[in-house]
């Protein structure tokens, strides 16, 4: 094709879908620098139903109590992974860890959010990992939830 012709050719339109990005604001979604938390936990197992994780998070906690931690904030579940059955941690943050196992948590970027009941968490996890990937922000595995006195917040460990 002579280079006159290609000079008057049309350009190519490539299209860039466009993401929506959903509306967390009722979440009160944020990025932050989390701070590390030392807590005492216990290995669970659960079907992701609210029976199933009363009856296993309830004994765990006990369990926590028995191996003498002194807790220096509310209970925080940490999800380790999803599907049929939830792998969990029912997790104390420790001042003294008495014969429990210990881990920390956050110590570094995060996305936090704050949602309101136990009822709205599943559709408040579905916003928010919707946003994090509408916006190109990748979680680095495990997350969790702690009790507050405004509802849960939720805490997603983002690159």
């Amino acid at each position: 094709m002579p280079l006159w012709l290609l000079a008057c050719a049309e350009p190519a339109v490539v299209e860039t879908p466009v993401v929506a990005v959903p509306d967390v604001s009722d979440l009160a979604a944020e990025i932050v620098e989390l701070p590390a938390i030392t807590v005492a936990y216990v290995e669970v197992t659960a079907p992701p139903t609210r029976d199933g994780l009363e009856s296993a998070l309830g004994p765990a906690y006990a369990r926590l109590a028995e191996a003498g931690v002194v807790a220096s904030g509310m209970p925080i579940i940490v999800t380790r992974s999803e599907g049929e059955v939830l792998a969990l941690w029912a997790a104390l943050p420790a001042s003294s860890a008495g014969s429990a196992t210990t881990a920390t948590l956050g110590g570094g970027r995060g996305v936090r959010a704050v949602v309101g009941s136990q009822a709205g968490l599943p559709a408040a996890h579905q916003r928010l990992r919707a946003w994090m990937e509408a916006k190109d922000i990748q979680r680095l595995g495990l997350y969790w939830e702690q009790f507050r006195a405004e509802g849960f917040e939720v805490v997603y460990p983002v690159r």
